[in-house]
């Protein structure tokens, strides 16, 4: 079995610039964005996916999305409603991993090495891609590692002083 990466991120907290440099310090080839329909429709610039997929086209990063895993309204708000978070994620994975078109795309989109999953919260425990992320994890035969990046996780910029003047004595 291969072994392979897997990235969560939101990138509510980032800059374009400063989500660029952690995908290619991180060598992602593909980022799958699982924002819901409504969330990708009113998709923050530099992050709509128009945006995105012509920034990261620029950078050889595919960009895939998936709305289709967006938490379904009504057991969002059930869980909301009576707190029971444990009910809450048993019924989210049991209706994703019971879709088969999810199930397909999964197989398709998270094969190569390094996969990005995208969200919008910078808290990965209150978004649903850390929940997204174990279920490809059960869905796909290879051992997989999470990785949830932020932008802690970015190399600090170094930028040489500028070359000083050799004079001739």
């Amino acid at each position: 079995m291969a072994s392979k990466t897997l990235f969560t991120l939101g990138f509510e907290s980032l800059t374009v610039v400063d989500f660029i440099r952690l995908v290619k310090e991180q060598e992602v080839s593909r980022i799958v964005d699982i924002r819901g329909k409504g969330l990708i429709a009113v998709g923050r610039i530099p992050f709509s996916p128009k945006q995105l997929k012509s920034v990261l086209k620029n950078v050889n990063v595919d960009y895939i999305q998936m709305p289709e895993v967006e938490m379904p309204e009504k057991l969002e708000n059930r869980a909301r409603g009576n707190g029971n978070r444990a009910e809450f994620i048993k019924e989210y994975v049991e209706i994703v991993s019971s879709d088969k078109s999810i199930v397909k795309k999964v197989k398709k989109y998270f094969s190569d090495d390094k996969v990005l999953i995208l969200c919008f919260e910078k808290d990965s425990e209150a978004c649903k891609r850390k929940l997204f992320a174990n279920l490809v994890v059960t869905i796909l035969p290879d051992e997989i590692k999470i990785i949830n990046l932020s932008i802690r996780d970015l190399k600090p910029l170094v930028i040489p002083p500028p070359e000083q003047p050799r004079y001739k004595l």
